[in-house]
């Protein structure tokens, strides 16, 4: 599945209307968001953008980021301690530690989340476990 997000010359487009997108071409810029596949932005636009997204990526507006590059993931993995450190406060260093050092791959960081789920279940509390559960799982679905 291909990804792609915005370059600095997208972003630069996006803020400036700098070099005179036509309106279409703007509108698909504007919903590349580098989580978005090809076909959830055609389902977006209500038509095919395969043609669009050629002509940004040839003229340099986007690039392609695969799901599970490092970018993304390292996304991925911000948004994670985030979260874990929004819940958990100053019980998050273990967990934020543990999400910090899971490889860097979908499977990887899921395989961490559910061990600090059991962290926090044993040692914190478990109201507070089934929320990073949740909020967790929140965070894999807007990567997947």
């Amino acid at each position: 599945m291909m990804i792609y997000s915005k370059s600095e010359k997208g972003q630069l487009e996006i803020d400036t209307r700098s070099y005179g997108l036509s309106p279409v071409l703007r509108h698909v810029l504007i919903l590349v968001d580098g989580k978005s596949s090809i076909e959830e932005l055609s389902s977006k636009m209500m038509q095919d953008v395969n043609e669009s997204l050629t002509h940004l990526l040839e003229a340099g507006f986007i690039r392609p980021s695969e799901v599970g590059s490092g970018s993304h993931v390292a996304g991925l993995k911000q948004e994670l301690i985030a979260t874990a450190e929004a819940l958990l406060g100053k019980h998050a260093e273990r967990v934020v530690q543990k999400i910090d050092s899971a490889p860097n791959d979908l499977p990887g960081m899921k395989a961490a989340v559910d061990d600090c789920q059991k962290f926090v279940r044993l040692f914190i509390d478990e109201k507070q476990a089934a929320s990073l559960f949740d909020k967790c799982h929140s965070v894999f679905q807007k990567y997947a």
